[in-house]
C-alpha cells in the first residue's frame, strides 16, 4: 500500500504495482468538523469559486437579455425591486379610488332626488331612473326616491361594472352560463399570460436600461426605449381586453347588468379627445356628469372645464402610481397634462389616417418613457447605494 494522498477518506493506488488495491476509508471527528457536507444546500455548480463565475456571452457584452440571474452592476435582481409589494398596494388603492368614485355619484344622485322632491317634481329630469307609467314593462319594478336608499340597492351599484349610481339599472334577463364561463376563461389565461410575458420580457428589459439611465447614453436609451414600447403596448392591449371585456362583463352578466357599453371604437380615433371619450367609458361618463358639466353650470368655459377634467385625470394617475412606489416623481401627472397641447396639435394640424397615427404613436411611446422613468427613479431611491 503506497503512502496516501489527499483526504483520508480517499484511497491512493499502491506505487509499483499494477493492480489496484482496496480503498480504505477512514473517518475522524475533526475531519468532518474540518470540511462539512450540507446536501440540501449545495449547489449544482458545486466545486465552483464564487469569485470567478462563468461569464457567458451576454455578461460580456454587459447586457442579460433573457436570464433572471442577479446583475453585479445593480447588485439586486430586477423582480426584487419590481415587484417587491408594490402590486397589492396598487391593487387595493385602485379598488378604494373605486369606491370613493362610486360614492360620489351616489350622494350626488341622490342629493338631486332630494332637490326634485321638494319641489314636487314627477320625473327625475337628469337620467331615466324614475320614468314615467308608460315606460313600465309586464313585471318590471321600477323605484323612485326614497325608495332607492335600501342596503340590496347600494351593495348592487358598489359591486356593478359602473361608476355612475341610477335608481334603476338596466337588467338582463337571465344569466347566460356561457358567456359567463367564456369570459372567466379569458380573464385566468390573459392574467397568466400578462404575468409570465412581464416576468420574461419586459423585466429583463427594464433591467438592461438601467445602466444607460445612469450613464445618461442618449443613443441606448432611446435604443432601450424603442425596444420596450413593444412588449409595454402589446401587454397594455392584453390588460384592456381583459379587464373592459372580460373582467366587466363577467362582473356584468354574474349581476344581470344591462348596460354593457364599457369602451368604443377608440382604435379609430383621429384626434386625442375622441380617444379620451371613448376608451374608458365609465370613467368618461363619470367626468362628464359629476365633473365637467356641474363646471359648466356654475359659469366656467369649455376650455376651462376640459382642462380641469384632463387635471383630475392627471392627478389620479399620479396617485395611483405615486402612492404604491412611495414616491413622487410627477411623470404620470405631466404626461396626462401634455395631452392638452398634444389635443389641440392633432386637432388643428393633423386629419384622418394622420391623426390616428399621431394619437397611437402617443400611446405606443409615451407609456414606456413613463415606466421607464419610474423604475429608474424606484431603483436609484432604494437601491442606489447597493449598486455603487
Amino acid at each position: 500500500m503506497g503512502e496516501r494522498q489527499g483526504p483520508p477518506w480517499v484511497a491512493s493506488p499502491s506505487q509499483g504495482n499494477t493492480q489496484t488495491t482496496a480503498r480504505t476509508l477512514i473517518h475522524t471527528p475533526n475531519e468532518n468538523l474540518e470540511l462539512p457536507i450540507n446536501l440540501t444546500g449545495m449547489p449544482l455548480d458545486c466545486g465552483r469559486k464564487p469569485e470567478y463565475p462563468v461569464r457567458t456571452p451576454t455578461h460580456a457584452r454587459g447586457e442579460h437579455a433573457n436570464s433572471m440571474q442577479k446583475d453585479p452592476r445593480l447588485g439586486i435582481e430586477p423582480r426584487t425591486f419590481l415587484l417587491q409589494g408594490n402590486i397589492g398596494g396598487a391593487i387595493s388603492l385602485g379598488i378604494h379610488t373605486i369606491l370613493f368614485l362610486k360614492l360620489y355619484s351616489y350622494k350626488d344622485v341622490n342629493l338631486w332626488c332630494r332637490e326634485l322632491s321638494t319641489v314636487k317634481a314627477k320625473k327625475l329630469a337628469r337620467s331615466l331612473s324614475c320614468p314615467s307609467p308608460q315606460h313600465f314593462k309586464g313585471g318590471e319594478q321600477k323605484v323612485c326616491y326614497p325608495g332607492n336608499l335600501t342596503i340590496k340597492d347600494i351593495y348592487y351599484f358598489v359591486f356593478a361594472p359602473t361608476l355612475c349610481y341610477e335608481l334603476n339599472f338596466p337588467r338582463s334577463p337571465k344569466i347566460r352560463i356561457h358567456f359567463l364561463l367564456r369570459r372567466l376563461f379569458e380573464m385566468l389565461f390573459f392574467i397568466q399570460l400578462l404575468v409570465g410575458l412581464t416576468q420574461q420580457w419586459m423585466v429583463p428589459i427594464i433591467q438592461s436600461s438601467m445602466k444607460p439611465l445612469k450613464d445618461m447614453d442618449l443613443s441606448r436609451m432611446t435604443e432601450r426605449l424603442l425596444r420596450l414600447a413593444v412588449p409595454n403596448h402589446l401587454l397594455w392591449l392584453m390588460f384592456f381586453y381583459s379587464f373592459f371585456h372580460s373582467s366587466m362583463n363577467f362582473t356584468a352578466e354574474l349581476l344581470r347588468f344591462g348596460d354593457r357599453q364599457f369602451y368604443n371604437d377608440w382604435w379609430n380615433s383621429e384626434t386625442v379627445t375622441y380617444f379620451w371619450q371613448n376608451w374608458n367609458i365609465p370613467v368618461h361618463k363619470w367626468c362628464l356628469r359629476h365633473f365637467y358639466k356641474p363646471l359648466l353650470r356654475k359659469g366656467f368655459s369649455k376650455i376651462v372645464s376640459q382642462s380641469a377634467v384632463f387635471f383630475l385625470s392627471a392627478f389620479f394617475h399620479e396617485y395611483l402610481v405615486s402612492v404604491p412606489l412611495r414616491m413622487f416623481r410627477l411623470w404620470a401627472f405631466t404626461g396626462m397634462m401634455a395631452q392638452l397641447p398634444l389635443a389641440w396639435f392633432v386637432g388643428h394640424f393633423l386629419r384622418g389616417n394622420y391623426g390616428n397615427a399621431a394619437v397611437w404613436m402617443s400611446i405606443i411611446i409615451g407609456q414606456p418613457f413613463a415606466v421607464l422613468m419610474y423604475v429608474h427613479d424606484y431603483y436609484v431611491m432604494h437601491y442606489g447605494n447597493e449598486a455603487e
